[in-house]
This record gives C-alpha cells, structure tokens and sequence, in this order.
C-alpha cells in the first residue's frame, strides 16, 4: 500500500526516551584509543586483483622451481659433456634466469608490491636460457618438454601483451636456431644433433613444435578468462549476498519500528483542528498520523495528513516541544522538496496537531527494500532535489539532524515512472543553526546510522552534518548496504566516528572514481567534506563516467592517508 509522507518519524530518533540508542557527549571520546582509523593496506577488490594475487603466488612457485632445475640442469651437463663453447653459453644464460629468478622470489614475496611485468621480464629472461638450450640440447631435443610448462605459466599473465611478447620470442629463438641448423648457417653443436633428419623432417617438427607453444598461450589465455569470469560470477553473487544480509540486519533493526498504517485508530472520525479524521497513515513513538478532510467544507475532496501527539507524551514537556519545533520548523519552509505545512495547533490546544500535504508514494527505506540499489543518474536526481529542500532549510538557519531514508519520500504527481519529487520529512530533531531549540544540548540526537561524527560524539553540529547523513543515504542507495551495519548502538557510533564503510566500488558496480567522491563526501572532519549538496552531485555524475574531478581525487588521496576504505572479505 502506498505510503504517507506524514507518516511518524522512526522511534529511534527519539533516543532520548529509549535506553538503546541514548548516549551522552562523554560515551564516544572514552571508547579504547586502539580503535581508530584503519592503517592502510592494500586488498584485492577486482578479478584482476584476485588474479594478480595467485599469478605472484604461482610465479613465485615456478621461480623456486626454476633454481631446483637450474642446480640439477648444471649438474647433468657435467656428467654428459658436450661442446665445450655450448656448455658455456648454456651455463650463461642460466645464470641469468637464476639471478631474476632471486630478484622475482624477493619482490613477489609481498604481493601488494607486485605487478605483471614483474613476471614478463623473468619470462624473457628464461626465453634467453632456453635458446642457449637450443644451442646445447638441441632444438628437437627432450629438453623442449619443460617448455610449455613454463610458456603456460607466463600466457596465463594479467598483462597480455607482455605475456604475448615472450611467446613471440620463444617461437622466434626456436625457429632462428632450427632453421640456422638445418641451412648450415650455424654449425649444430648440440648434444642431440638432427642432422640425420631430412629436411622436410625438420620442417615439420619446427612447426609442430612452434604450434605447442602457440596453443599454449592460447589455452592459458582462455582458461585466464574463464577463471576471471568464475571469479567475477562468484563476486556478484558475494556481493548481492552481502547486501541482502546488510539490509535483513537493517530490517531487523526497523522491525520494531515498522508502520502499521490503513486501519482506524482512537481519533477516527473525530474532528481535531477542523479536520475530520479518517484511517491511520502510521504510527510511531511520538504520535499518530492520520488521513484527514477538511470538516467545513471548504477543502472539497482534498485530503491531508494530520499528526497528533499520543495522548500519553501530553504530560511530557520534552516530547511536547519536540512536536512543537517540528511544527514550527516545517511551517518556516517554502520548498517544493520539504512537505508543506497547511496548518500547527495553536499553543494552548489540548491535543496538539500538525497538518500537512497527504503525499502518494514511498519513502526512500521501502523503495531501497524493493529495488537494493538505484543508478547513479537516480541518486544524483535525489541528491539535488534534497539539496534543494536542505538549502531553504539550511537558509532559514535550521538544521535536520535525521535524515535517512525513513524521512526522504518520493511523492508521485503523475501516473508515469518520472512523476516523482523528492521531499524531506519530518523535522522533530532539527535545532536552529545559532544552538536554540534544541533539547538535547550535550546529548547524542538523531538515528545513529545515519548521523555524522560529531553528531555521534555529541558537539556542536551545522548544515555539514546533514550533508553527511545525505552522503551516507548516497553510499545505501548506490550499494545495496548501509554504510554502518553493527547490530549495537555503541558499536555504531564508534564507527560512525573511527571506521570507513567498504569502499563502493569493491561492493557494487561502481565506476572507480566514485570511491574518490564517497571518500570526500563522508570525510570524518567537516572541513574535509563538500561545502554543499550540489559539489557532491557534480563530483558523482562526473566519477560515474570514470573522470573524477582532479580537484576531489586530490582531496581523497590527501584522507586516504589517514583513512581507508574498510577491506573485503575475498574469496579464498
């Protein structure tokens, strides 16, 4: 069923009433010193990085390989002999692959400092060994068997072109000394000589065996790309997986909150502030909201939505002025993305009420249960028609203090897809920007979630705070997961204020670059994050085409010093 956009703000908002989620300015600052920000690392995200992993480990295997056969190869030929000049050259380039060999083992030994022309130029360097092989064993020789083994082991590299390279140059060494052979053109040394071979003989075994080596690279390519894609299969469903339980652990958490709107409450069909009250829109810990009509008359068919007090918070003045500044806050604003106020009890009501707009839709919370994530083009339409919502608020010198995706509706004003307007709801926990109006000074207010570091540490908070919660309403939208997950209060807020949420992309297809806008937009430190709504939806339309503003790649390149993306599990 459609939902209301007056419907009541979640309980949770109200954390000064409930034990679980109140915490005092004094709670954050005592957590233990060990818990802040991540040192930096470096964790494979991607299927190349998977595969960038197991090609240093696999390389790093054949190097340790390769110096065993080197030690027995040098052994052999001392036993076998052989011309004397072959020997040498043969011993020669042995050496060479050995010496790479160490330099490979010692750089591979940590795999963030491994890259795919590491391994290209140790396959050259034994492409170099090999040939003085030629030279020795012969080019036809049982020596060649070693061969593909270690040709499939560098075709399977990440850089193909590299890997491309030292196939072209086995096959060229091959055929160089085959046909030099054969032509007479350099003297057959070697320990197995073909020269009792006929010409077409040789003709054919050089190209039988330049056409092993080629399928090899062939085969080693493919199943590369088989293996990326087995990998990439297993991340999309790693990542969907991961989402469902980040928002079945959301869900567990709004459970207790859920609406129970469409039946008749204790006020139906009363009339309270001229309005004729009908079914309830929602429920919650504050009040009720109800679908209403005008009783004079005057209102024709239009209908409203009015929010009444519960009748047992009458007696709390803390809840009273809560409703109260909710009242006047919202009634302040003149925006097409903030829901319109139509009329506020007056102060010596006995029950006190709020009419406002009755809007068709759903809040952000049911759409995200329905849809997991929106495209990026989505969310920079909602950030900006919030922004817009947030500037008049911001300009009339209130600040939300509780935004979420409960208190973000997409209104309908037409029958199509597009006929949407976003508008922020619910102004229970503002506090004018000059400190008045708010009742919880020294005290943690808002969902926790949601809020913004020194929102959850309890200081002082402007209309960056709210930027913040609207960028974490960005990460939820555009990843499927919410940025803070921990089932318990104090582990949120510790989090909130010392930890970073997995980076977006290694959770969701997302272009790179919008690491680097997310990475800004929910900077720890006010000062470090955009200076308004409309920065933030620029940067993220542009990183969404993979071109980042330098101006922000600088500025997350300048955090990730001191603040890391939260790694992700891989898969073993």
């Amino acid at each position: 069923m459609p939902s209301s956009a007056a419907a009541e703000p979640d309980p949770r908002t109200d954390l000064a009433r409930d034990d679980l989620d109140t915490v005092t300015r004094d709670v954050v600052p005592s957590l233990p010193p060990s818990a802040g920000p991540t040192p930096p690392t470096r964790a494979p995200s991607t299927a190349d990085d998977v595969l960038d992993l197991d090609e240093a480990r696999r390389t790093l295997i054949f190097g340790g390989f390769l110096l065993g056969l080197i030690v027995i190869v040098a052994a052999s030929m001392q036993v076998v002999g052989g011309d004397r000049l072959a020997r040498w050259l043969h011993i020669g380039g042995m050496a060479l692959v050995a010496l790479t060999a160490l330099w490979f083992r010692r750089v591979a030994r940590d795999p963030a400092a491994y890259r795919p022309w590491h391994s290209v130029v140790l396959g050259h360097a034994c492409v170099v060994a090999i040939t003085t092989g030629f030279y020795y064993w012969g080019p036809f020789s049982a020596a060649l068997l070693i061969i593909p083994f270690g040709a499939f082991i560098f075709s399977a590299s990440r850089n193909r072109g590299g890997a491309l390279s030292v196939t072209g140059h086995l096959v060229l060494a091959h055929v160089t000394i085959s046909v030099a052979f054969v032509t007479g053109v350099l003297a057959d040394r070697s320990l197995l000589s073909a020269s009792s071979l006929s010409a077409s003989t040789q003709a054919v075994l050089i190209a039988l065996i330049n056409g092993v080596f080629l399928a090899t690279f062939v085969v080693a390519r493919k199943l590369r790309a088989s293996s990326r894609g087995a990998i990439e299969q297993l991340d999309r469903a790693l990542r969907a997986l991961g989402q469902r339980e980040a928002q079945l652990a959301e869900a567990r958490r709004d459970l207790r909150d859920a609406v129970v709107g469409g039946g008749r409450g204790r006020f139906s069909n009363h009339v309270v502030g001229g309005f004729r009250l009908g079914a309830v829109r929602g429920r919650g810990g504050m009040g009720e909201v109800y679908e209403a009509r005008r009783d004079d008359g005057s209102g024709g068919g239009a209908r409203f939505a009015v929010k009444l007090l519960h009748p047992h918070l009458l007696s709390d003045p803390s809840a009273y002025e809560r409703f109260a500044r909710e009242a006047r806050s919202a009634a302040a604003l003149d925006s097409p993305h903030v829901v319109k106020v139509i009329d506020v009890s007056p102060d010596d009501a006995a029950m006190p009420y709020l009419a406002m707009e009755l809007l068709e839709g759903n809040d952000l919370a049911t759409i995200l249960r329905e849809r997991a994530t929106l495209p990026v083009d989505e969310v920079v339409s909602l950030l900006r028609q919030i922004g817009a919502g947030l500037d008049a608020a911001h300009a009339a010198g209130i600040v939300h203090r509780d935004l979420k995706p409960q208190n973000v509706f997409a209104a309908r004003t037409g029958p199509g897809d597009d006929d949407v307007v976003w508008k922020i709801l619910d102004f229970g926990v503002s506090k004018l920007a000059t400190g008045e109006g708010s009742l919880t000074i020294g005290h943690t207010v808002g969902t926790p979630s949601y809020m913004s570091p020194e929102q959850a540490r309890g200081e002082a908070v402007d209309h960056r705070s709210d930027l913040y919660s609207l960028a974490v309403i960005a990460y939820r939208a555009l990843t499927g997961r919410p940025a803070v997950a921990a089932r318990e209060v104090m582990t949120m807020l510790h989090d909130v204020c010392h930890r970073m949420p997995l980076a977006p992309s290694a959770v969701a297809e997302l272009a790179p670059a919008v690491d680097d806008v997310l990475m800004v937009a929910l900077a720890k430190e006010p000062e470090a994050r955009f200076a308004s709504v409309g920065e933030l939806a620029d940067a993220l339309t542009a990183a969404a085409a993979g071109r980042a503003p330098v101006e922000v790649q600088l500025r997350a390149a300048a955090l990730a010093r001191t603040w890391r993306w939260a790694r992700p599990a891989v898969p073993e």
